[in-house]
């Protein structure tokens, strides 16, 4: 699970940087290897990792994405906005996931 940046994160100390392809690129932690963001060329938002925050009281999920492709057991609880992979991945390279 990730939580969406709408503002550039302070990040304190340098993260390793590596492109993984034409679409997007991610950071990790180059002391613990911990994942820091995934970051889309298309719309520079980053993804955090939701382990990166200590608090997380009151945070809701507005969205689920390749709900196509999850195991017939996942169940979250309130309804988000679901999106297919396919629509998934179109509205990333326009930059325009759903909030």
């Amino acid at each position: 699970m990730g939580v969406v940046a709408h503002e550039e994160p302070e990040i304190t100390g340098t993260p390793q940087i590596w492109t993984l392809s034409r679409m997007a690129e991610r950071a990790l932690c180059p002391e613990c290897g911990s994942s820091i963001w995934h970051r889309p060329k298309v719309g520079k938002t980053p993804t955090l990792g939701q382990g990166l925050f200590d608090d997380q009281a009151g945070w809701t999920r507005s969205r689920e994405i390749f709900v196509d492709n999850k195991p017939d057991h996942y169940a979250f609880g309130a309804p988000a906005k679901a999106l297919t992979g396919a629509a998934a991945i179109i509205a990333y390279l326009l930059g325009r996931l759903p909030k």
